[in-house]
């Protein structure tokens, strides 16, 4: 018998606000998981991309917030002395909510601008470090069990959600591709994926008028 692959899910709204709820917000832990949260959702980060970032990565853009990130493909560029590696980074808009929610966090913990975002809690004598990918797995999956959510979901079906959201939004593959880095639009293709539910109501709304 030939196996199916299996494939993460993604989140519908209704479950993306469940999933907000649980973060307690009064603390400062509550603040930078809420924080992480939205990232992932909102911006479509990697894991990678999300525990590598400083605050300076968000910058001012015609009155607006702007997430810059460093793409993990780089350009060949042709010099005097041969091919060199050039960096390539992707614009990435930002809400008001999300930006206010980091700046809470940031505030509480008092980092500086140029301090990496996102750092374990700590007490006592005990030293905060930068989060680990593992760390960002972990509480992705503290509250999804928090909020009984028992979708295979896993950190990268947060870019799914992302991705899937922006195109029932109105987003097109062209502007999802950019905004998810990806070299090739048939990386983007997958990202298609829709709910039993969705398709459920797109056939139903098939109606012939036969009985």
């Amino acid at each position: 018998m030939e196996q199916t692959k299996r494939i993460s899910e993604f989140l519908e709204p209704e479950e993306i606000k469940k999933l907000l709820e649980c973060p307690d917000r009064r603390s400062l832990r509550g603040k930078r998981d809420y924080a992480i949260l939205r990232f992932l959702l909102e911006t479509g980060l990697r894991k990678s991309e999300l525990r590598s970032l400083r605050y300076s990565n968000i910058q001012n853009f015609n009155g607006t917030k702007i997430l810059i990130v460093k793409c993990l493909k780089k350009r060949k560029l042709k010099g005097k002395d041969g091919f060199r590696d050039k960096a390539l980074y992707r614009e990435i808009p930002l809400n008001e909510s999300l930006v206010f929610a980091v700046e809470r966090y940031r505030d509480a913990h008092g980092l500086s601008h140029d301090d990496y975002l996102f750092h374990t809690i700590t007490s006592g004598c005990y030293r905060s470090r930068p989060l680990t990918t593992k760390a960002v797995d972990i509480v992705c999956r503290n509250y999804l069990s928090a909020a009984k959510i028992e979708k295979r979901i896993t950190p990268h079906s947060f870019r799914r959600s992302f991705a899937t959201n922006v195109l029932r939004n109105g987003g097109d593959l062209a502007t999802v591709r950019e905004l998810l880095g990806h070299e090739h639009i048939s990386s983007t293709q997958c990202y298609l994926l829709t709910s039993y539910k969705h398709k459920r109501t797109a056939v139903e709304g098939v109606d012939y008028g036969l009985t």
